[in-house]
């Protein structure tokens, strides 16, 4: 039997013990638990293939600008949108669910709809097949969404969320085989009709899933991803740019490192590795082609836990285009002509179309005058196309008024071919990357007019309000503006105005032989940061004229100098400089750079 002291002292010793391997363990975590932390992504569909309608007779089409949910004019039909790249753990807590519409058209009669999910753990994209959408196989759960009117065009708030679809998405990421990055397809069926826009009618207005789940092991967070100059241009940097955090780790200073991977094209690799996105905020890359990508950033936190977000990229292209008017000369009856190749002041148009050639444009536009003195076929044939002709393929011409001294311009038209437009009009439009480009007859006679309300003014309005494009230029003969010695034009008034009202950027005309830049103004001569840039580039090779009276607003010019006007044509701006014909030893030069309006 131990006596007390023993006891005593065995006591002592055996609490200590305790003590001690308490003090030597980490506090366990549930001594201070994180709360739950809801993670919320959002992804828009990214391509034309990711929305989809299927008619009754089972014919899909991928490529319509709306959704109609879910009647068209001519069927009732089934509507399919898929989201890819869902970063959702698998048996994620789901604790919303939505669907964001943006309103493509009004309509107010009464709808129906049944939202279902694609029974499956990684929804492939819609195919072209029959019956590709109503064929899948749907998700147990369903929701039904009686949509209020749709009346605004453009809206994307309440009224055109859908109901909570967390019973949909919680069925699927809880799938035996589900892991995230999977996608998610969403099928609705019903009657009566909504009509939302799709991916091909409005990228940033198409479809969008938003998903909110609850962790106790927080992934870090995306707060944003975008990406600037938008659209980007090919071969020149983006900017990409994001904020990342880190709530979980936030307050620990050896956990808190966030590695960010960006994937460019969204295909699995990815480019770029930033061990520290929470203080790096920006990547640039160059993309080398034009077209619609899916740019994906993907978090990860010292936990290895994951998080990605995708956005669309748009990439379009520099256009590099060469303009001039006045150009060749006659070649039968002017000894000027010399052959082709002019004298020390005269017909210098192959010349400048050697200039043209060296600069490797994209686009000539031909302002007018093309062929002296009459723009017959046979002028055309041994004039202009020893010069100017040898870059006709990428040519667009204007009409002048030479052009008409033949009847109906017929030389021009019979040259040029479908290139110069119709030929009982004249005036035509087309698209050169991110511009909208326009082409007008300036021989307002010829073609019922240019006032307001003519034939050609009610044709340049409507097509305006079609190509709603991010910068515009259009390009005539005849001059609104010009200190030469014809001087201005006002029969083109209409045209300017419909072009202002629109936003245009800039007008291209010729007949005066001379270079002029104006800055932006109204119709009326009034500068106004918001107004057009004319440029008058009669200085295509037939010969020079005179600036009697500096007009207002002239901001630079030159009446002794042949050359052509290039323009770079980025996506949101536009460079200019005015090329002179090689070994003359011109010191005039005018260049500069503006964006969009």
């Amino acid at each position: 039997m131990l006596n007390p002291t023993k006891s005593k002292f065995l006591l002592v010793v055996v609490l200590l013990f305790f003590l001690l391997e308490s003090c030597s363990k980490k506090s366990p975590d549930s001594v201070n638990p994180q709360a739950p932390i809801t993670i919320t992504i959002e992804s828009r569909i990214a391509a034309s293939s990711d929305d989809a309608e299927e008619y009754s007779t089972l014919a899909v089409t991928r490529s319509s600008t709306r959704l109609e949910l879910t009647t068209s004019s001519t069927s009732v039909q089934t509507v399919g949108v898929r989201f890819p790249g869902l970063a959702l753990p698998k048996n994620a807590a789901i604790s919303k669910a939505y669907l964001q519409f943006k309103t493509g058209s009004s309509s107010s009669d009464v709808t129906s709809l049944t939202i279902q999910g694609q029974a499956s753990d990684n929804a492939l994209t819609f195919g072209s097949t029959s019956g590709n959408i109503s064929t899948r196989a749907r998700t147990a759960a369903s929701v039904g969404w009686v949509p209020v009117p749709w009346t605004v065009v453009g809206q994307a708030g309440l009224n055109q969320q859908s109901p909570d679809l967390t019973a949909i998405v919680q069925e699927l990421v809880n799938r035996p085989s589900w892991v995230s990055g999977n996608a998610i397809a969403f099928i609705i069926t019903g009657t009566g009709k909504r009509v939302a826009w799709a991916y091909d009618g409005d990228i940033a207005g198409a479809p969008l899933l938003h998903v909110e789940y609850v962790t106790d092991d927080s992934p870090p967070l995306i707060n944003s991803f975008t990406y600037s100059p938008t659209p980007g241009d090919a071969n020149s940097p983006v900017t990409f740019e994001w904020s990342v955090s880190d709530l979980e780790n936030q307050n620990d200073p050896i956990n808190n490192l966030v590695t960010c991977t960006l994937d460019i094209n969204n295909d699995g690799t990815a480019e770029y590795t930033i061990p520290d996105c929470t203080s790096t905020t920006s990547q640039q890359h160059t993309y080398a082609t034009p077209g619609n990508y899916t740019a994906k950033l993907i978090a990860t936190d010292s936990d290895n836990v994951s998080v990605s977000t995708t956005i669309p990229v748009v990439i379009s292209t520099t256009i590099t285009v060469a303009a001039a008017g006045d150009i060749a000369c006659n070649p039968f009856n002017n000894p000027k002509f010399n052959g082709g190749i002019g004298t020390s002041i005269y017909c210098h148009m192959l010349q400048v179309s050697d200039s043209i050639i060296a600069a490797n444009p994209d686009a000539v536009l031909a302002l007018g005058d093309i062929q002296y003195e009459e723009g017959t076929l046979a002028q055309y044939q041994n004039s202009y196309d020893l010069s100017w002709g040898r870059f006709k393929n990428i040519t667009y011409p204007a009409i002048g008024n030479h052009e008409y001294i033949t009847p109906c311009a017929a030389g021009t038209f019979e040259y040029f071919g479908s290139a110069a437009g119709d030929p009982t009009k004249g005036y035509y439009s087309f698209n050169l990357g991110n511009w909208h480009i326009i082409a007008l007859n300036s021989n307002c006679s010829k073609v019922g007019g240019c006032g307001a309300g003519s034939p050609q003014e009610t044709w340049l309005r409507a097509d305006l309000a079609a190509n709603p494009a991010a910068c515009t230029l259009a390009f005539w003969h005849h001059p609104r503006f010009s200190s030469g010695k014809i001087g201005n034009n006002t029969s083109s008034t209409a045209f300017w105005n419909a072009l202002y009202n629109a936003g245009a950027e800039l007008v291209l005309v010729g007949h005066d032989h001379n270079y002029e830049r104006f800055a932006p103004q109204t119709s009326a001569g009034v500068a106004d940061p918001n107004g057009i840039r004319q440029f008058v580039v009669g200085t295509g090779g037939k010969n020079w004229t005179s600036i009697p009276t500096v007009q207002p607003n002239s901001e630079a010019r030159q009446s002794s100098i042949y050359g052509f006007l290039k323009l770079d044509l980025h996506p949101t701006s536009y460079d200019w400089e005015f090329v002179v014909e090689p070994n003359r030893g011109y010191a005039f030069t005018d260049s500069g750079s503006t964006n969009c309006h």
